[in-house]
């Protein structure tokens, strides 16, 4: 068993999906899955897995604290992190860990992502932190289409799949609870550069993402409520959080008005579907300023 490293995977109802990850990983890894549900389609694909795998079962206490469990259960070096729905290159690890000791200053080590058989545009983002520690307002998210050709240092990437130095991480708290899903990611890259710490691109390795395949087809409607939900309360917190006071009344008051008014066009148009999402995304904003969580919302069940 390799003693370097340990594989993560937050789950939540995968499905048969996890079946690619689990056939792409090499079997001197031991695999921490760190389960969401009560899913016993999960339990038997472990189960014939022949992979060395624990089975942790935390309830639904979303990814901040199924990361931060998982930070504190394994006794390796570095986490690998990933998601159900990704397959990896052949020895994809093994090259991480090279590179992350290539750089002492590294804390995070992470493959490109494609899409499938596309380079992610996505892959990684442009973060900028002014003096005083704030995020410096810009007006959207760069794409990066070109692929690169050499190791980089970026600003943020996405927990897609990252491989992690469990001591650095340690040093900044971990990952913050109070993220459910969405930008719980991103929060952990600022915190890091915050402390001098870099995040490297490398194109000696790369991953294949299916995209919004992680749970399974008669969970859809609730995911999609949940997803909603979770990224419109994230985005408030991480700009009250790591944003200027001015900045974040302005956009908490921006958002709660758009949303209003997406929800007037679309009851009159009986858009259903959109009408719901913008309700689901009201909804949020209220919750934010009542102090209550997802698994305290209307929408929960």
């Amino acid at each position: 068993m390799n003693q370097k490293c340990t594989i993560v995977v937050p789950a939540f109802y995968p499905g048969n999906i996890m079946l690619n990850l689990l056939k792409s990983i090499s079997s001197e890894y031991k695999i921490l899955i760190v389960d969401n549900g009560e899913d016993e389609d999960l339990t038997s694909i472990i189960k014939h897995s022949g992979l060395k795998i624990e089975h942790l079962k935390v309830g639904d206490v979303g990814l901040g604290r199924s990361f931060n469990i998982a930070l504190s259960k394994i006794k390796t070096d570095y986490m690998f992190l990933t998601q159900p729905d990704v397959t990896l290159s052949e020895n994809c690890i093994t090259y991480l860990i090279k590179t992350i000791q290539s750089y002492p200053k590294a804390a995070i080590a992470s493959p490109l992502f494609y899409d499938g058989e596309i380079y992610s545009p996505y892959d990684f983002y442009d973060l900028k932190i002014s003096k005083n520690k704030k995020i410096i307002e810009t007006k959207k998210k760069k794409k990066f289409n070109i692929i690169p050709t050499g190791d980089i240092s970026v600003e943020a990437i996405n927990s897609t799949a990252l491989l992690i130095d469990v001591n650095k991480i340690k040093q900044i708290g971990g990952w913050d609870n109070n993220f459910y899903t969405y930008l719980e990611d991103i929060d952990l890259c600022l915190r890091l550069r915050q402390k001098n710490y870099e995040i490297i691109k490398t194109p000696s390795t790369f991953i294949k993402h299916s995209g919004f395949e992680s749970h399974q087809e008669k969970n859809k409607d609730k995911m999609n409520i949940s997803r909603n939900w979770n990224f419109c309360w994230s985005s408030i917190y991480f700009s009250k959080k790591h944003r200027s006071k001015l900045f974040f009344f302005k956009y908490f008051f921006l958002q709660v008005i758009k949303y209003q008014i997406k929800i007037i066009i679309n009851f009159l148009l009986n858009r259903k579907f959109k009408l719901k999402l913008y309700r689901v995304r009201l909804d949020a904003c209220v919750n934010f300023i009542l102090g209550k969580s997802f698994n305290e919302s209307k929408w929960k069940n």
